[in-house]
């Protein structure tokens, strides 16, 4: 990765000192029309300030030409310098500009080479996908089917146990609600037994009493006859 790195930073630092010798060329012109216009701009400025100092007193002249003159050499000296150091820092960049310009063919060669095994890589792997894809490709299908056949097999063993616990849910609270009629019906059975047998029993002592005032009843007539019959 390092020299990948380093060799995209030639690539960069190659293009960088293209665009900066493009720019020394344009920024050398600029200050050969900035030192034309500096000197044109002083030539036409010298003539009519000359014509107005001629009417000033010659003492005020000489001091004026003086100012203007140090004015003058000021700023084409400070032009002068500007340029020159353009000119150093821009020359520094085309040595860079020249050892990137001999590293960019090996660079890209190297950037080709590596294309070119990765484009290998991809081809490998589409030939082997596509000998997957016929060999596994029926068997893959007949799985694929045999695997929906059980979902469909299991989703209908769901609805059948699903229905059979709705049959049995409906089935017992069938059977509770008959077990509640039952219990009903016993309850009512057993009060009706119990009232029968209370009357049976009042029945029997009613019959019993019934018999025994009958026998007194007998008893007694027997002895009115026996009665009647001594006296006669």
């Amino acid at each position: 990765p390092s020299k990948k790195q380093k060799k995209k930073r030639k690539t960069s630092s190659s293009k960088h000192d293209v665009s900066a010798h493009h720019d020394l060329n344009i920024d050398q012109s600029q200050c050969d029309e900035m030192y034309i216009n500096s000197s044109q701009r002083v030539e036409s400025t010298v003539t009519p300030e000359s014509t107005i100092m001629r009417t000033l007193h010659s003492g005020e002249i000489t001091s004026h030409e003086q100012g203007f003159s140090v004015e003058l050499e000021s700023e084409i000296s400070t032009t002068a310098d500007d340029c020159s150091s353009e000119e150093e820092e821009f020359g520094v960049d085309d040595s860079y500009s020249e050892q990137g310009a001999q590293d960019s063919p090996t660079h890209l060669e190297m950037m080709e080479s590596e294309l070119a095994g990765k484009q290998h890589e991809i081809e490998e792997l589409n030939r082997e996908l596509e000998e997957m894809r016929v060999t596994y490709g029926t068997e893959g299908l007949q799985q694929l089917q045999e695997f929906e056949a059980a979902i469909k097999q299991r989703d209908g063993i769901i609805t059948q146990l699903t229905a059979n616990l709705q049959q049995a849910r409906r089935e017992k609270d069938e059977t509770m609600r008959e077990f509640l009629e039952l219990t009903e019906q016993s309850q009512k059975l057993q009060i009706q037994f119990q009232q029968l047998q209370a009357s049976e029993t009042l029945r029997n002592s009613t019959h019993s009493s019934t018999a025994a005032d009958l026998l007194q009843a007998k008893q007694q007539i027997l002895t009115h006859q026996q009665q009647l019959e001594e006296q006669d």
